[in-house]
């Protein structure tokens, strides 16, 4: 990758969807002992909030400049496109997934391998199940994320246009949805098993359409105000957040249904306690040194060309993640094995995002990234004006 390349584009955004795919691959794992080291063991939020964050963020430097210059019909039928590309995706890796079971079921002799991750309603009823597979109505656990994102993309153009008339017409349409789904429990139907959506699109989209006005700022070179008491309001409820996982005080927690979901900790409908923490986190991040080390990384860093490829790194990591709890649950856990699996997956897709690097450098490659645009997210670019509002702040906050 030449520099010039390289100083075109802001590479953190890649280096943290790197990490979150890390943190996704080894908490699929279901049990595995490393998973004790994973974000979501340190705070309210975890891997899928940062992953919807910065995929509104991305939102808005892929689309939002074809759309606010008028191209309108286009901008759609992109958006639209790429969620066919991640819908394709879905579809191919969740059956791969049916089979990577399937296989296993009969390899061992072991007709229990078909009762794991919701795959019963499609075998029970199989003209059902196909039919809720193809609709999205049935997810199996662990592959609820592009669901949401395909969820997510056919929102964004309702979201730009809302955006473009007026950021507060924008942030007060997405938060009365939130509140109005939360409080009465709405959510997008299962079938053909009677739940619901993992990820509530009605709630998540919040989180996303943060993200997309956070990364318009940023297109456009503003920074993120920032303020002394926010800024350690912020941390005060990380730590708060921290210390209340690690001394589980969830037991102590007051139950109260007068708010509907709006009070507890349901990852499928993003209450205020997790919306809270990855917007605290995000905030520290861009305002304290971090930020500024963050930075330095340059496009050779493993999770960066992991998170430049997130797309088919996600793909292959969730197989793996699979392949990895079969191997688990028919051979025996112990701590050995699970740094062991963990370690191959995680070099396997590194080796995978290098290769996809090389590949895209190719003068074939480079045809084959202009026509598979959608299917991999995309990154923004960064002037030094931007870079510069992110430089390290720490200590050297101004005053509220």
């Amino acid at each position: 990758m030449n520099a010039a390349h390289s100083a075109a584009r802001d590479h953190r955004i890649d280096l943290v969807r790197g990490f979150a795919l890390m943190m996704i691959f080894i908490n699929h794992i279901y049990g595995n002992v490393v998973g004790e080291l994973t974000t979501r063991h340190f705070g309210f939020s975890d891997a899928a909030e940062i992953f919807v964050l910065l995929a509104g963020v991305a939102s808005a430097f892929a689309y939002y400049r074809r759309y606010e210059a008028g191209q309108t019909v286009s901008t759609t039928v992109l958006v639209w496109r790429r969620a066919g590309f991640l819908y394709t995706a879905h579809i191919v890796t969740t059956m791969l997934a049916i089979a990577l079971f399937a296989a296993a079921s009969i390899y061992f002799a072991d007709p229990s391998l078909k009762t794991h991750i919701n795959i019963p309603p499609v075998l029970k009823d199989p003209a059902a199940g196909i039919l809720g597979l193809a609709a999205l109505t049935h997810q199996l656990s662990f592959f609820n994320i592009l669901p949401l994102y395909i969820a997510l993309l056919a929102m964004l153009p309702a979201i730009m246009f809302l955006y473009r008339q007026d950021v507060r017409l924008l942030l007060g349409v997405s938060l009365a949805i939130y509140l109005f789904a939360s409080f009465w429990r709405i959510n997008l139907p299962s079938f053909p098993s009677e739940h619901a959506w993992f990820f509530n699109p009605l709630c998540w989209q919040l989180l996303f359409v943060v993200g997309f006005c956070w990364g318009d700022m940023w297109r456009r070179g503003k920074a993120l105000p920032p303020n002394r008491v926010l800024f350690w309001a912020c941390v005060a409820y990380l730590v708060l957040s921290l210390l209340w996982i690690r001394l589980d005080l969830a037991p102590y927690f007051p139950v109260y249904s007068g708010l509907g979901e709006l009070w507890g900790f349901s990852k499928m409908y993003l209450p205020p306690v997790r919306l809270l923490h990855i917007l605290a986190l995000a905030y520290v991040i861009a305002m304290s040194p971090i930020g500024g080390w963050l930075r330095r990384v340059g496009p050779e860093n493993a999770l960066v060309q992991m998170g430049r490829h997130a797309l088919p790194i996600f793909c292959v990591g969730s197989l793996l993640s699979m392949a990895f709890f079969i191997l688990r649950t028919t051979t025996g856990e112990s701590i050995a094995l699970d740094v062991a699996v963990v370690m191959i997956g995680i070099a396997i897709q590194v080796a995978l995002a290098r290769f996809l690097e090389w590949q895209a450098a190719s003068p074939a490659g480079q045809v084959g990234s202009k026509l598979a645009t959608g299917f991999v997210a995309a990154t923004p670019p960064v002037p030094p004006p931007v870079a510069q509002s992110f430089a390290v702040r720490g200590v050297a906050l101004p005053p509220a």
